[in-house]
């Protein structure tokens, strides 16, 4: 079965847009696929935002652009939330504080005294500014509630936090 056939019986695992857990060379991976109404080259454009923010010192999880023949490709982004192959539980800031990810009551302000409260890091923070920042300058209006912060937990502890970037 190929990437195109993938899409076309695609769901969603969470999120905006349709997404298909797969393996690649051993190795766990979540596709992202375009709505009906996205551009051919949303995966793309993705892509291009996860270059732009490695290069800008951002960490970002492992990612690829899988070719297609009918798009410009589909945006790959290796599993995060996988310790020594089990899953870890991960929990969105606004999961966190129990408000809808679309509700505009978090500001980057709150983002950031967030970090600093949960993870008592300063290096956390400055992590988390980058971030901000870069989401302003690259316009990518991505949604600070549900993306920006996530919170690996054990035995309800955090032991991880990751800022992704998609």
């Amino acid at each position: 079965m190929n990437i195109d056939e993938i899409f076309s019986m695609s769901g969603s695992t969470g999120g905006e847009r349709p997404k298909a857990h797969l393996t690649i060379d051993g190795k766990e991976w979540i596709v992202k696929f375009r709505e009906r109404e996205d551009t051919k080259w949303m995966g793309r454009m993705e892509y291009e935002y996860n270059m732009a923010a490695k290069k800008c010192g951002i960490e970002v999880a492992d990612f690829s652009l899988l070719p297609s023949k009918i798009c410009e490709g589909y945006f790959a982004s290796k599993r995060f939330d996988r310790l020594n192959g089990k899953r870890i539980h991960m929990i969105s800031l606004a999961g966190l504080v129990e408000i809808p990810h679309d509700d505009p009551v978090l500001d980057y302000v709150s983002y950031l005294q967030a970090t600093l409260f949960i993870c008592q890091s300063q290096e956390e923070v400055i992590k988390a500014f980058r971030l901000a920042c870069f989401n302003v300058f690259a316009k990518t209006m991505m949604t600070i509630l549900r993306t920006l912060l996530s919170f690996m937990m054990k035995d309800n502890i955090v032991i991880d936090v990751h800022q992704p970037m998609t």
